[in-house]
């Protein structure tokens, strides 16, 4: 899972978040499978 915003505030800064997430599956888990949802406040299932 990947994130990334960026933002200009003002004229003196700029905001920028970035994330990286993962996570192990099992060595017989087919990741194609995987399903996931984002819902419209954030939460990611």
């Amino acid at each position: 899972v990947e994130g990334n915003h960026e933002e200009r505030e003002d004229d003196h800064g700029y905001i920028s978040r970035h994330f990286v997430r993962r996570y192990a599956l099992p060595k017989d888990y087919d990741a194609d499978r995987v399903i996931s949802t984002l819902s419209s406040d954030g939460v990611l299932t």
